[in-house]
């Protein structure tokens, strides 16, 4: 089990680190960096449609905070509902089923200035960070 955490670990910091060096990142008008790493097929989804992701997010310093991988099973979530930071409102739209990327998220699109509380004490991500976050698109659902 460690050595595929440190797998997925290496494999997100040469992913992220080509967000930074490569002339393939797209950058939004919001802030918003990310590398399609494997293009996907169909449909985008549109708004109130639930999908399916595979992803995992991580602190700049390579420190991960969460992922799908440990329950190794995408999440599903509602877009325009509010459900999710709006750097996911605003990728999930442009990605289609099978889309792998790796994207930087500045704190204003993540978890702006109140972070996101544990369910412990303290931060599971602090007050103004900037995230990287690999995802996959699984599946849409009207």
């Amino acid at each position: 089990m460690r050595q595929y955490f440190t797998g997925i670990f290496f494999f997100l910091f040469l992913a992220a680190s080509s967000v930074y060096a490569q002339s393939d990142t797209t950058v939004t008008a919001s802030g918003l960096k990310y590398v399609i790493l494997a293009p996907g097929s169909g449909a985008h989804p549109t708004k109130n449609a639930q999908v399916r992701v595979n992803f995992t997010g991580k602190f700049k310093d390579g420190h991960i905070f969460d992922t799908s991988a440990l329950d190794k099973k995408p999440i599903k979530v509602r877009l325009g509902r509010g459900e999710i930071i709006p750097a996911w409102e605003e990728i999930l739209p442009l990605m289609q089923t099978g889309t792998k990327l790796v994207m930087v998220v500045p704190a204003q699109l993540g978890y702006g200035d109140k972070g996101l509380l544990s369910d412990e004490d303290g931060y599971k991500v602090p007050p103004g960070s900037d995230l990287i976050f690999e995802m996959e698109l699984v599946e849409i659902k009207k």
